[in-house]
């Protein structure tokens, strides 16, 4: 594969085959038996974003694939909370990096 991990994610990836839910049956297992006989897929994508893996996934399980996303938020209107005006003012211009992970994504300590 021309796929590179992280060794947390290569540790992650190989955890899932052994993971149980629900009647002792492998995530794996529930997750390809889902993909396998639901009538399509939903993915909250855009083609522009993953166009080629869309493509696969579509020929590989042969079931449409509707995309919903990304979702793109307005531009806030209202002016940055004084809190963090003065939090980030600590800090040289452009010497902070800001990352959104979405509401999907929960970290723990040691990943924040």
């Amino acid at each position: 594969s021309s796929i590179k991990l992280h060794v947390h994610e290569a540790r992650a990836f190989d955890a899932i085959k052994t993971m149980k839910f629900g009647s002792g049956v492998l995530f794996h297992n529930r997750l390809f038996t889902s993909l396998s006989q639901c009538d399509a897929l939903e993915l909250t994508t855009c083609r522009e974003i993953e166009g080629p893996y869309i493509d696969n996934l579509e020929s590989h399980f042969g079931k449409s694939v509707f995309l919903s996303g990304p979702v793109i938020p307005k531009p806030p209107t209202s002016a940055l909370e004084e809190k963090w005006v003065k939090w980030l003012g600590r800090f040289k211009i452009r010497s902070v990096i800001y990352c959104a992970f979405g509401s999907e994504c929960t970290l723990n300590k040691d990943q924040f």
